[in-house]
């Protein structure tokens, strides 16, 4: 299963939910085109392996709910691309590291759920 990378042209869209697909591997690159309004993003319970590296630039989004996916990692770049989150849940993964910049986001985010994953210490890369 695979969303159509025109999905990036629904640029007034504030809520996404695309969940509950166990078929649902990848996002397309053209989330990032959706910047300007969307403001939660909820893809929990897919078997997403990774978010793309655009997800760092929904800059407006507050919510990122990703939990429940076969995610190894985290983009670098998406503690700071994501300026305005305040709930991060990427729970039930399979992430052993975080990037460094992703932990930076501790003092924004009021909700940060990381159970349920074997994280071992922080990545710089």
């Amino acid at each position: 299963v695979q969303i159509p990378g025109y999905l990036g042209l629904a640029t007034d869209v504030r809520e996404l939910w695309i969940n509950l697909n166990p078929r649902l591997r990848c996002l397309p690159e053209t989330i990032g085109d959706m910047s300007r309004t969307l403001r939660r993003l909820d893809v929990r319970a897919n078997a997403l392996e990774a978010l793309p590296a655009a997800i760092a630039s929904l800059t407006n989004l507050t919510t990122l709910d990703a939990s429940h996916n076969r995610l190894v990692s985290l983009p670098f770049g998406l503690g700071a691309g994501l300026m305005s989150l305040t709930a991060l849940d990427i729970s039930h993964n399979r992430i052993t590291h975080c990037p460094y910049d992703v932990l930076a986001l501790g003092g924004r985010v009021r909700t940060l759920a990381t159970d349920g994953n074997a994280l071992l210490r922080p990545s710089f890369d």
